[in-house]
């Protein structure tokens, strides 16, 4: 991940730049989740995020998540 992208993430979090690249795995896993989301098993991920790193005013739709999780597993 470059600088730029760090930057965006801390911004897009709501949590200091110095946060994100001392926990540059969780950041990554994150930022990974966010843009892959419909590929990989959101859901889970999302309940054992620690609350630092969810992102501030969105509230995860897990049925929803669950449900395209079921679509692509059935394809």
């Amino acid at each position: 991940m470059i600088g730029e992208e760090l930057k965006a993430l801390s911004s897009n979090l709501g949590i200091p730049l110095s946060t994100v690249e001392k926990d540059y795995a969780i950041s990554w896993m994150l930022y990974d989740v966010r843009k892959l989301g419909d590929f990989i098993d959101l859901t889970e991920v999302l309940e054992v995020l620690p609350e630092k790193f969810k992102v501030k005013g969105v509230e995860p739709d897990l049925n929803s998540l669950r449900n395209r999780r079921e679509h692509y597993q059935r394809a």
